[in-house]
Formats: structure tokens, sequence, C-alpha cells
């Protein structure tokens, strides 16, 4: 029978554990980039044109949050919403409420 160590248990469960606190201290900057790049669309563009308004985040936000997502990918709930929750908010002050979902993202 193969046996495991209580060290070597131990061991892998603080590798666990500081890799959860890492991927989520990483959510966290991104999705802090994201909102201000956000923000910075929306103060500069005049135009509430909903084309270029659409045009504006997919070039210069969604890219941030996209960004070796393979790697990192926000596999807890609560990183997940966070990443969306950036889209979220720049539909609604966009005022793109009425798009559908499917354009939104």
């Amino acid at each position: 029978m193969f046996e495991i160590s209580v060290s070597l248990l131990q061991m892998l469960l603080s590798l666990l554990i500081l890799c959860h606190s890492v991927l989520s201290e990483y959510t966290i900057k991104y999705t802090a980039k994201g909102h201000q790049r956000a923000i910075a669309i929306l103060r500069c563009f005049e135009s509430r044109d909903r084309d270029l308004l659409v045009r504006a985040f997919t070039t210069y936000v969604r890219p941030l949050l996209e960004y070796n997502s393979v790697v990192w990918s926000p596999y807890l709930k609560s990183d997940t919403e966070a990443v969306e929750k950036v889209q979220q908010k720049y539909t609604r002050l966009a005022g793109l409420k009425n798009l559908t979902r499917g354009l939104r993202y």
C-alpha cells in the first residue's frame, strides 16, 4: 500500500492554500485595473454611441481581464463574479443596460 507522510500532506496543503491566495490577489489586481480603464473610457468619450463604447471596452478592458485566463482561470465563484462585475458596471454606467447578453459579453 502507498503511504504518504503527514509532513508531505501538510506541504501539499500549504501549497494549495498559497496558490489559491495568489490567484485571488491576481483577480483583485486585474479587476481593479479593469474598473479603472472602463471609467477612463467613459470619461474620455463624449459620445454615448453604443457601438463605439462596446468596441472601446472590447479593445481596452477585455484583453486585460482575459490575459492568461487559461493559466489563472478563476474557478472560485467570487473570482468569476468579480471579473463579470467589471463589465456589468461598465454597461450600467454607459447606459447600455438594454443590450442583449450576447452583445454584452
